[in-house]
């Protein structure tokens, strides 16, 4: 078994997330190429020389149905019949081309031979999650530009205090019991709720497609946070 370190871009629209699902009853794991994952690991299973095994991918972060990623990291192990490396330019190339030709929206940025204990989940040293928020100037006028529709959340409020949002940020700052900001968990190990943030920020943002002329209609705000490790559902919750 050889191991290998990516970095992946993906737009997660037509996706169910990024992790594979099990059945739980009989703990086997789906090919599921309707995830990040299962897609993956299907595109390196194309690789020549054959794998003997299914390959074996770890990332080093989630997202649920429908979020992008711009730059995620993970590990995959493959095992072929010849037991050797896959050249690196080759295994780009290929596995880029399985997902033109099957119309998957995920590209692979780098691939790294590793030494089998490298592990891209512990050794991550920063998770960053950036919300993009339109508000429209018009409160009578949300027509929303078409290259927004599937990247931005389209917020309606009257009253849209960026001051304010930016002081409410600074109470999560710092070492904080995290409890009431995340979602119940599945996993039977034990659950550090005391997490320290490193940003937490509202950022003003710009338009994907700056042509549009509908652009010019809305107001752009980025809520941008980041940290070494966040609980489940823990950035979700803390945007909303």
């Amino acid at each position: 078994m050889r191991r290998y370190f990516i970095k992946f871009s993906y737009l997660g629209t037509n996706y169910r997330g990024l992790q594979k699902n099990a059945i739980p009853t009989q703990n086997v794991l789906m090919l599921d190429t309707d995830t990040i994952q299962g897609a993956i690991e299907a595109a390196f299973s194309t690789l020549i020389p054959k794998c003997i095994k299914w390959p074996k991918f770890t990332s080093s972060s989630r997202t649920d149905c429908g979020v992008h990623g711009l730059s995620n990291a993970a590990h995959i192990d493959i095992e072929n019949i010849d037991d050797c490396f896959y050249e690196p330019t080759y295994a780009l190339s290929s596995v880029n081309r399985f997902f033109n030709q099957s119309n998957h929206n995920i590209r692979i940025l780098e691939f790294v031979p590793v030494t089998n204990d490298f592990n891209s989940r512990r050794l991550a040293k920063s998770r960053k999650y950036i919300y993009r928020i339109l508000r429209a100037k018009d409160l009578n006028d949300h027509r929303i530009p078409v290259s927004e529709v599937q990247y931005c959340n389209h917020i309606r409020p009257t009253v849209f205090d960026t001051e304010r949002i930016k002081r409410a940020t600074q109470m999560f700052m710092g070492t904080k019991d995290f409890r009431t900001f995340s979602s119940k968990s599945i996993s039977i190990k034990p659950i550090k709720y005391v997490r320290e943030l490193d940003t937490l920020t509202l950022e003003e943002g710009h338009p994907f497609m700056p042509y549009d002329p509908l652009c010019k209609n809305f107001e752009y705000w980025n809520i941008v946070c980041s940290a070494q490790g966040f609980l489940y559902k823990q950035v979700c919750l803390t945007r909303l």
